[in-house]
């Protein structure tokens, strides 16, 4: 049975702790943040984070709409 939680059970686990797994995720696979300056660092860690949470939508299986 596929458990489909609401929109705000979606925001409580989507919170600093599953950000820094996948990021430890991808650091030990050999993945590293840029090491230019300050901004273009900040920049990456957005794009990052907003493109994960894509993916925890598209993993179960939620269109973009909702």
């Amino acid at each position: 049975m596929t458990h489909n939680p609401s929109p705000d059970q979606l925001d409580a686990r989507f919170n600093i702790g599953l950000i820094d797994a996948v990021f430890s995720a991808l650091e030990s696979h050999g993945y590293h943040r840029p090491d230019g300056p300050d901004d273009e660092r900040h920049m990456a860690i957005g794009r990052a984070v907003g493109l994960l949470g894509q993916l925890v939508k598209a993993y179960e299986g939620q269109d973009d709409e909702r």
